[in-house]
């Protein structure tokens, strides 16, 4: 890669995890551990490279504010940046290392993603940690330096640990799928390096990870191998985009819609304000909680929809 494209990841790095930054309420179960080089965000804590994976990764997906790809349908850098900043900070790698292992995962979690989407998604799985989950381990096997054998060996591993499933959509379990798959990627990278064996075959497998997540004839080797980083998917191919409203991407265009109705329609004089209710069928499938809820009305959207006039 050369240096100018190289530099521009680099400066993207930040934006792609700005809605990490999430307070931790004091009523919401901690995480705690002993001290380690990497660092909890938001705080002055420092944990296990591993423990500051799984809180950090959670944490990125909690606001629903996070990177999106429409290839992958699912959020990339949510499975990449807290991994490997952890990573880094134990490594003490450097801006470029971080850039490299970024553009690796992201390339990744999109070229599998090629091959086994949209049944993937449609058939229950939650595909920011069931195929995000290689992409952490392709990050952190390049800032590791795993040679070839061990990288295969990882993702082999990784494919036992993938886990997530939509039905937990609109909990709190729905940004621990991607914390938890996050760690587990790195663990699997860890566990490689030292020497642990997994069939490296465990892709294509009768009994893997393509077959028994997906099901025979529902995807795509093929698409999966073709013409890697030519385009990068981080830069265009992968359809990448950041989301404007802290909400699944897939109703963004209703919100819009309501944002415009609201900000750009003249009511005519009543007593009671009008208002209006959007069901969005076929997209997440999944039910909305009272705490989703909450978290919807503090958004941007739902205020300007609210107050219409």
């Amino acid at each position: 890669m050369d240096q100018p494209r190289l530099h521009r990841h680099h400066r993207l790095l930040p934006g792609r995890y700005g809605g990490t930054r999430a307070p931790y309420p004091d009523d919401h179960p901690r995480h705690r551990r002993g001290a380690g080089p990497a660092t909890i965000w938001a705080t002055d804590r420092k944990t296990s490279v591993l423990d500051a994976t799984l809180v950090n990764g959670t944490a990125s997906h909690a606001l629903d504010y996070d990177d999106v790809s429409g290839v992958m349908g699912g959020h990339p850098s949510a499975m990449l940046i807290p991994s490997m900043i952890a990573l880094g900070e134990s490594l003490n790698s450097t801006g470029r290392d971080l850039a490299l292992a970024y553009v690796v995962g992201y390339e990744t979690e999109c070229r599998i993603a090629r091959g086994v989407h949209f049944h993937h998604y449609d058939k229950g799985w939650h595909p920011t940690a069931t195929i995000g989950i290689f992409g952490t381990v392709a990050a952190a096997s390049r800032l590791l330096t795993l040679t070839v054998e061990q990288t295969a060996v990882a993702l082999g591993l990784a494919a036992s640990l993938a886990c997530g499933l939509k039905a937990s959509f609109g909990t709190m379990t729905k940004p621990l799928h991607v914390g938890h798959a996050s760690r587990n990627g790195m663990f699997a990278a860890y566990m490689a390096r030292g020497g642990f064996t997994a069939n490296p075959g465990a892709f294509e497998h009768k009994q893997g990870f393509l077959d028994v997540f997906n099901g025979p004839g529902t995807y795509d080797t093929a698409r999966m191998l073709k013409d890697w980083y030519a385009p990068l998917e981080c830069e265009g191919a992968g359809e990448p985009t950041l989301k404007p409203y802290p909400c699944c991407g897939s109703t963004h265009a209703s919100v819009n819609r309501a944002i415009l109705l609201a900000t750009r329609t003249t009511y005519a004089q009543t007593t009671s304000k009008p208002s209006m209710s959007c069901r969005i069928a076929a997209v997440c499938r999944t039910p909305t909680t009272p705490t989703l809820m909450a978290r919807w009305r503090q958004s941007s959207a739902f205020n300007t929809v609210s107050r219409a006039p």
